[in-house]
């Protein structure tokens, strides 16, 4: 029941207890997730300036356990 917060340039955060949460707050940032972790990702624009935030579960509507994401275009996307 952890919680892990990237709130940086580029930071990188991983939940891999039960029930965890793991939130990349900052611009291009990236999270993961153990399966029935929740993710929290926000986007922004050139200037600083957050257009989107998500949250969903691992595991469910297609989002993959230890799978880096990022939100592009207001969705989740895969990253390295």
């Amino acid at each position: 029941r952890g919680a892990a917060t990237a709130s940086g340039e580029r930071g990188a955060a991983t939940a891999s207890g039960e029930q965890a949460i793991a939130m990349a707050s900052g611009p291009n940032g990236k999270a993961r997730g153990a399966d029935g972790c929740d993710l929290v990702l926000r986007e922004f624009d050139d200037s600083g300036k957050v257009i989107a935030r998500w949250i969903g579960t691992v595991g469910m509507d297609g989002i993959k356990p230890d799978t880096w994401y990022r939100l592009k275009g207001g969705k989740p996307v895969e990253v390295e």
